[in-house]
């Protein structure tokens, strides 16, 4: 072979053959993929098992995965010895009111922080975006105390002292969270890429402030 030849194979790119790269690639990923889903499955299997266990299976040690006579009767006395059904309308209840007033209060307090011109308006944004820095659990006690003491509910006096307030009740669940400092933030923020000019339109037509809110 002359030496132009040569040197031309010895320069021309080497055709790797990727095929069975792939393949151990793609079997690679699947059994990562099927390992990463069996440990997502298996505590949903343990909780189903664990329903259908006799006490004794229950702390029985090895643990026990599939029980030897399942007790399926579990299923029913849940469903006729406590009454789910108030348990669901409780929350569907609280969830319900909550995203409601969230949504409004969100809504008027976002567009009031983004459109209307007061003063303080910064200061009051930038403390309700304080708010948001503050763990949760530091409410639990003072909001206990507020829903126990609100005047002339639940057997309180005008002080807010003698009864329970609002506690035992649905309000007490949802009025502490009616109002999201987040909701604000996220509603002021979509509010301000209104254009004011077409606010400014209404306002020429006469339209109400709330009129051009809603």
């Amino acid at each position: 072979m002359s030496h132009p030849a040569l040197a031309q194979r010895a320069l021309a790119p080497r055709q790797v053959n990727w095929q069975p790269w792939r393949l151990a690639g793609g079997v690679l990923r699947y059994l990562f993929l099927g390992m990463f889903g069996f440990t997502m499955v298996v505590p949903f299997f343990w909780l189903f098992s664990s329903s259908l266990k006799t006490p004794l299976e229950a702390i029985a040690e090895p643990p026990v995965w599939i029980p030897q006579h399942p007790q399926w009767q579990s299923y029913l006395r849940v469903l006729t010895e406590i009454p789910m059904g108030r348990y669901y309308l409780n929350s569907l209840i609280v969830a319900g009111t909550v995203t409601l007033l969230a949504v409004i209060n969100g809504a008027l307090a976002g567009y009031a922080l983004a459109k209307l011109k007061f003063r303080g308006k910064e200061t009051v944004f930038r403390g309700i975006l304080a708010t948001l820095m503050l763990p949760s659990f530091l409410f639990l006690i003072p909001v206990y105390f507020m829903m126990r003491r609100v005047p002339l509910a639940g057997g309180n006096n005008i002080f807010g002292l003698g009864g329970s307030g609002l506690l035992h009740t649905h309000w007490s669940m949802i009025l502490p969270f009616a109002t999201s400092a987040f909701g604000i933030f996220l509603m002021r923020q979509f509010i301000l890429t209104i254009p004011d000019d077409l606010l400014d339109a209404a306002r020429i037509d006469g339209c109400s402030e709330f009129r051009i809110f809603w």
